[in-house]
This record gives structure tokens, sequence and C-alpha cells, in this order.
């Protein structure tokens, strides 16, 4: 009797089974997701490498928050 029932997992209908489902699906495919766009986007300091390495400017961090300055390494080499 109530034994059988306290023990036994009651199922929930099956409207709200098939909603579970949903969500757990709906989270795989953005856990999924997230997981493509992180091996997608290279991280921030291997693009800034990239770009010093390609651009042969070298950033003058001291400047004043209005200006933009840099210098070309080495002197005289062509600024793409």
């Amino acid at each position: 009797g109530c034994q059988a029932q306290c023990h036994s997992p009651s199922l929930p209908p099956t409207a709200l089974r098939r909603e579970l489902e949903e969500l757990r699906e709906e989270q795989q495919r953005l856990d999924e997701d997230t997981e493509q766009q992180e091996e997608a986007v290279p991280p921030a300091a291997y693009l800034t490498q990239l770009y010093y390495k390609i651009s042969h400017i070298d950033w003058d961090y001291e400047a004043d928050p209005t200006h933009v300055k840099g210098s070309e390494w080495p002197p005289g080499c062509p600024v793409p």
C-alpha cells in the first residue's frame, strides 16, 4: 500500500516530460554553440600580437588618451 506509493517515483504528466526534454535539448544546443564560438574566436592577445607583427607599428601607450600615436619599426619600413 503506502510504502509502494511512497518509494516509487511519480512521473510527471506527458506534457511536462516533453517540455523538460525540449529544455534539455535547448540547453545542449546552447552549450554546443558556446563551445564553437570559443574555438572560432581567437583570444584578444593573439589578435593584438598578429596585428603588431603585420602592421609594423609600435603603439605609444603613454600618449594622451585623445591621441593615437605610434611609430613604425624598423624606421623607414613601409607601412601598409
